[in-house]
């Protein structure tokens, strides 16, 4: 689990609200879907989104994201921007005073796409990373590959590859990035009153010695939408809630996470929009 959303690890921070609540879901359909292959829009309409909240260790959390669909492909544009301030820079000798303050950040741009096959869906997403830690910095490119089956009993099954790429050097070493497979399945129950759908997803991260296990459940009636999640690896685990209202064209989500660990709890805004 990274423990600030700084380097290359702005890659693995949630993406929106659902994600921190549900979990990294490779069945689950959004703006900035953890699968590129189930970016979501409609045929009227393109999507934007905003995202704004803190991830651990007071790391600010920023992201927009705009999706527009043509035909049977949905295009996907993304900028995601994570940063921490007031870091201190000290001697091996104990002071009372930092001898200065500076600033770490780290940057994402990102276009991918969409297309569906009716049952079968398949995606593509490109992003650009740069990030700096005082006065070092690196950029690279990464990859990501995805893929996603429906079937007719409400099931839908996803599989995705990402984080493929390099980084140039910082200061004398190339970070690593963190390469990651997700696989889950999700099932979705309907009725004409409300639907619920339960994920469940395994992952599997270069950077980390163990597997992760997600499971999240979202309920849905009318306006409302609630979801709440359990997330466990071998070292940690960590629950969720959130809350969403819909109002014809416009959604906005809050979502929060906690943890066994004392460095702060994480918590997104996601507000979305269906543009004239």
């Amino acid at each position: 689990m990274p423990l600030y959303g700084l380097g290359a690890n702005i890659l693995i921070l949630p993406s929106s609200s659902e994600e921190l609540c549900l979990g990294s879901q490779p069945s689950m359909s959004g703006l900035f879907a953890v699968n590129p292959a189930l970016f979501k829009s409609n045929q009227e309409n393109p999507y934007v989104c905003l995202n704004r909240g803190n991830w651990l260790g007071g790391v600010s959390v920023s992201q927009m994201g705009y999706n527009h669909k043509f035909r049977s492909a949905v295009t996907h544009f993304g900028i995601r921007y994570s940063a921490l301030s007031d870091l201190e820079y000290r001697d091996e000798i104990p002071v009372d005073n930092a001898i200065t303050t500076f600033n770490a950040y780290g940057l994402v741009l990102e276009t991918g796409i969409a297309v569906d096959r009716n049952t079968y869906k398949a995606g593509i997403n490109f992003s650009y990373l740069n990030f700096g830690i005082y006065t070092a910095k690196s950029s690279g490119l990464c990859i990501d590959f995805g893929s996603a089956i429906k079937l007719n009993n409400g099931i839908k099954i996803g599989l995705a590859l990402k984080n493929l790429g390099i980084m140039g050097k910082l200061d004398s070493d190339n970070p690593k990035l963190p390469r990651k497979l997700l696989f889950g399945f999700s099932k979705e129950l309907s009725h004409t009153q409300f639907s619920n759908t339960m994920y469940s997803s395994l992952e599997w991260n270069s950077n980390q010695i163990d597997s992760k296990f997600y499971f999240g459940n979202q309920f849905k009636w009318n306006m409302l939408s609630l979801l709440v999640g359990y997330f466990k690896s071998q070292n940690n685990s960590e629950a969720s809630i959130g809350i969403g209202f819909t109002f014809n064209k416009y959604k906005i989500v809050y979502g929060r996470r906690f943890n066994n660990m004392d460095i702060g709890t994480p918590e997104l805004l996601s507000f979305e929009v269906a543009l004239p």
